[in-house]
């Protein structure tokens, strides 16, 4: 029952994502979601020469990443702000720590945004 519940809220966010809309708005489910970006494996501050992944989460609003948010890193897009040279970064939310300093890593998803710091020490 619980898959079930992931499956049909994921095929909402989906249809919301791509512009479907509900035509009955008395027994229309609430599609409001949003973007989450979280490290997936180690830490935000990654010594030179470290790698560490991101993850992009669907997540209901107010919510935090848990069992019922949809992974997205593959389908989102990813890019890097902050001073050239920082990190490098893959579609896939691998970053590879280069040289010291600050940036913010940003997922881009069915017209959300979300972003997380990163420092490198």
């Amino acid at each position: 029952m619980k898959l079930l519940k992931r499956v049909l809220w994921a095929a909402a966010v989906a249809l919301t994502a791509s512009g479907v809309a509900a035509c009955d708005n008395t027994t229309a489910p609430d599609l409001s979601w949003e973007l989450q970006v979280a490290l997936t494996d180690g830490s935000n501050r990654p010594s030179v020469g470290d790698q560490i992944r991101f993850g992009a989460f669907v997540v209901r609003p107010a919510n935090s990443i848990s069992q019922d948010s949809i992974e997205v890193t593959e389908f989102a897009t990813w890019s890097v702000f902050g001073q050239p040279g920082i990190v490098s970064l893959t579609q896939s939310g691998e970053v590879t720590a280069i040289a010291p300093g600050a940036v913010a890593i940003q997922a881009v998803y069915g017209g959300k945004t979300a972003n997380m710091s990163l420092l490198v020490e």
